[in-house]
C-alpha cells in the first residue's frame, strides 16, 4: 500500500500555520495505530518537527521498502531520529531526500544523514538534492564516502546532489560502487578540467578510474552547471562559444565512454524545473513585454544572449572504423530526451526533477509518483 503526503496551501510561508497544518496532517493519519503495512511513503512539502513520534510506527515497519522526503521543513528532525532508533527502516531499499532549498528550515544537516546511511543496510537506490548547514559535529565537512561505500554492494542508482562533500568521495567512495547502473553526481570539481580545454584529456584520472571500476554503469549524469553561457563574456560571438563548449562536451563524454565499458549515455547539465502551464503563460508575458526594450539597444542584446539556462545535453555511445578497420568510441549528441530513453531504458535518472511537483520513483521497476 502506498502513501503520498503533500501540503500546499495559501498558508505556505506562514512557519507556524504551516507547522499546525503538518502536524494536523500527520496526526490525523498517522497518530493512532491503524495497522498499516505500507511499502512506501512519499511526503512533500509537509513541516517534519516532531513529525517522528506519529511517524515512528510506520517507519519501523518490515515492509517499508521506500522512504521519499520531498521539499519539507525541519528534515534533521526526522532524520536524526531515524539515525537513532535502531530500530527504524530496517528494509529500506530506496531512500529520496529532495531539498534543495537553501532556506534554513529547508536545509539538513549533513552529520545526521552521514549518520542515517551509515546505519541503513542495503540500500539500491539513493537520490539526495539537499542545502547542507553545517554538522553539530565538528569533524564532519559533508557527504562522507563511508556513507556510500556502506551501501557499495547493492547500490544500482545514486543522484548526488550535495555541495558539500569530503574531498575524496570519488576514490573512496563511488569507485567501490562496482553495482551501479544509473549515476549522476554534482560538484564533481577538479574532475573536469576547466573549459575552454586544454590539450589535455577532459577528464582528469581519479575521475578515469572510477569510471573504469564502474562496469556495470549505463547512465551517467553530470549536473554540474557546464552548459552555462560565457559567464564572463571572453567570446565576442555567441555562436563561436557555442562551438566550443559543445565540442568540449563532446570529448568529455567520449572519454567517459571509453572509460567505462558498458556506459551508453552521458548527460550533462541540469533538468530545468517543471512549470504549470500558467507559469508558462506568465513567462511568455514578462519576455513579450521586454522584448520591445531589448530590441532599442542591440549591443546590450548580444552582451546577454544565450543567458537564460541552457537544457541539458545528452550523448550515447557509437564507434568509428579507422581505414585500417580499427574500431574507437566515439559520442554522438542525442537532442530528444524521449528518443534518447527508447535507445536505452536505463536512463531514468535523466528524468528526474528534484524539486518539481512530478518527481520520478528512481529507478526502472518502481513506477512514478
Amino acid at each position: 500500500m502506498p502513501s503520498i503526503l503533500r501540503a500546499d496551501g495559501e498558508d505556505g510561508d506562514d512557519a507556524q500555520r504551516h507547522l499546525q497544518l503538518s502536524q494536523h496532517i500527520i496526526g490525523d493519519l498517522f497518530g493512532t495505530d491503524g495497522g498499516f503495512q505500507l511499502q512506501s511513503l512519499a511526503i512533500r512539502g509537509l513541516d517534519l518537527q516532531g513529525a517522528s513520534t506519529a511517524l515512528m510506527p510506520i517507519l519501523r515497519s518490515r515492509a517499508l521498502t521506500s522512504l521519499t522526503l520531498q521539499e519539507c521543513r525541519h528534515l534533521t528532525s526526522l532524520i536524526q531520529c531515524c539515525a537513532d532508533d535502531q530500530g527504524s527502516l530496517p528494509c529500506v531499499t530506496t531512500l529520496k531526500i529532495a531539498s534543495p532549498s537553501a532556506e534554513e528550515s529547508h536545509c539538513l544537516d549533513l552529520g545526521s544523514l552521514n549518520m542515517l546511511l551509515m546505519r541503513l543496510q542495503g540500500l539500491t537506490h539513493l537520490l539526495l538534492s539537499v542545502s547542507g548547514v553545517p554538522s553539530s559535529q565538528a569533524t564532519v565537512r559533508g557527504l562522507q564516502a563511508e556513507a556510500v561505500t556502506q551501501h557499495a554492494e547493492t547500490l544500482r542508482f545514486a543522484y548526488l546532489d550535495v555541495a558539500s562533500q569530503e574531498p575524496n568521495l570519488f576514490i573512496r567512495g563511488l569507485q567501490s560502487c562496482t553495482k551501479l547502473r544509473q549515476l549522476a553526481v554534482a560538484s564533481i570539481g577538479p574532475a573536469l578540467q576547466a573549459f575552454p580545454s586544454s590539450t589535455s584529456a577532459p577528464i582528469e584520472p581519479v575521475a578515469m578510474d572510477m569510471l573504469t571500476a564502474l562496469k556495470d554503469l549505463r547512465t551517467l549524469y553530470l549536473l554540474d552547471d557546464v552548459t552555462k553561457p560565457d559567464p564572463d563574456n571572453q567570446f565576442a560571438n555567441h555562436a563561436t562559444y557555442l562551438a566550443l563548449r559543445s565540442r568540449h562536451l563532446h570529448d568529455l563524454s567520449t572519454y567517459a565512454f571509453e572509460g567505462a565499458p558498458h556506459l551508453n549515455v552521458v548527460g550533462v547539465g541540469r533538468r530545468l524545473r517543471i512549470h504549470s502551464q500558467i507559469e508558462r503563460e506568465r513567462q511568455h508575458r514578462d519576455r513579450s513585454q521586454s522584448r520591445s526594450a531589448q530590441q532599442q539597444d542591440s549591443a546590450d542584446h548580444r552582451h546577454h544572449e544565450g543567458t537564460e539556462p541552457q537544457p541539458p545535453i545528452y550523448f550515447i555511445r557509437a564507434e568509428t572504423k579507422e581505414l585500417g578497420g580499427r574500431r574507437t568510441v566515439a559520442a554522438t549528441e542525442v537532442a530528444d530526451l524521449q528518443r534518447l530513453q527508447a535507445l536505452e531504458p536505463t536512463s531514468d535518472i535523466l528524468d528526474v526533477v528534484a524539486d518539481s511537483n512530478r518527481m520520478l520513483r528512481a529507478g526502472k521497476d518502481l513506477t512514478p509518483i
